[in-house]
């Protein structure tokens, strides 16, 4: 009777296994069991917003807009005015039994304005160095965009596939929880050996072992993501967005044409070498 009992009991368990694996948890359930989630293109616009690398390739712009400023400035004449008033009392003056000078008041006054401008070699080409430089900083900054955009995605896929290999720990650590149950059954019935039972239970703990290792392997690749991010990471988060796997259609001088035109750091360049030769 205790044997069929236990038996008995071994099949409810795995039942019960099976049922947990194939039924839906509810609506709500799901939600609260899965947290905030989290999908790369709003990773990458927390990167753009607070990454403090990419910040000060942006505030690098302002230096570049104000010497394109100044540069067209000193096609500005330069202004001055100036202005005086003289006032003098109608007084006359005795000489001699002579009365000189005027008898009535006299204002008088006077006014200057001056227009100044210098045009030299500098002048003319200092608009065409500095928006070049301009440009340049520009393209720095685009550079920084896709930099950061590139180490996100790569951090996010990483952080992706540990919280993949830890679900899939959690799947083999219930099969191995199954197996235990069932090798007990087994046991109990006489049909398997104590032996066979110790063999499950090692398989149990090296499988919940490995478990462990997947959640705190996915915990560290998260912290590296909301460390690029330069967020404070929340307490329970999935990254929910799926990479789908294709063949490219790319050609090889599609993709050089492609560099040639719009990789940042050759605009940069580029723009760094017309600004030279302006200065030249």
């Amino acid at each position: 009777m205790r044997l069929m009992m236990t038996a008995r009991t071994a099949a409810v368990a795995l039942l019960s296994l099976a049922a947990a694996g194939s039924t839906p948890a509810p609506a709500s359930a799901q939600a609260t069991a899965a947290g905030r989630v989290l999908t790369l293109d709003e990773a990458r616009e927390l990167a753009r917003r607070n990454n403090p690398v990419y910040l000060q390739s942006i505030r690098n712009l302002d230096p570049a807009s104000a010497r394109v400023r100044s540069a067209y400035g000193a096609f500005i004449p330069n202004i001055s005015s100036s202005l005086s008033t003289d006032f003098r009392e109608g007084r006359p003056q005795f000489f001699g039994g002579q009365a000189f000078g005027a008898t009535s008041d006299v204002v008088s006054s006077g006014y200057q304005l001056d227009a100044r401008m210098s045009i030299n070699s500098a002048t003319l080409l200092g608009p065409r160095q500095a928006r070049a430089q301009l440009d340049a900083a520009e393209a720095d900054v685009t550079s920084a965009r896709q930099s950061l955009a590139h180490q996100v995605t790569l951090q996010y896929i990483a952080a992706v596939e540990q919280q993949a290999q830890a679900q899939l720990q959690d799947t083999l650590v219930a099969t191995a929880a199954a197996q235990l149950a069932l090798a007990e059954a087994r046991s109990a019935a006489g049909a398997a050996t104590l032996l066979d039972v110790q063999r499950a239970q090692v398989q149990l703990g090296q499988q919940a072992v490995q478990r462990l290792r997947a959640g705190n392997g996915a915990d560290l690749e998260k912290l590296r993501l909301f460390q690029q991010l330069a967020v404070d990471q929340p307490a329970v988060v999935q990254l929910v967005t799926e990479f789908p796997v294709f063949e490219p259609q790319y050609q090889l001088d599609e993709l050089l044409a492609m560099a040639r035109g719009d990789n940042p750091e050759l605009i940069a360049r580029r723009s760094r070498d017309r600004a030279a030769q302006a200065g030249l």
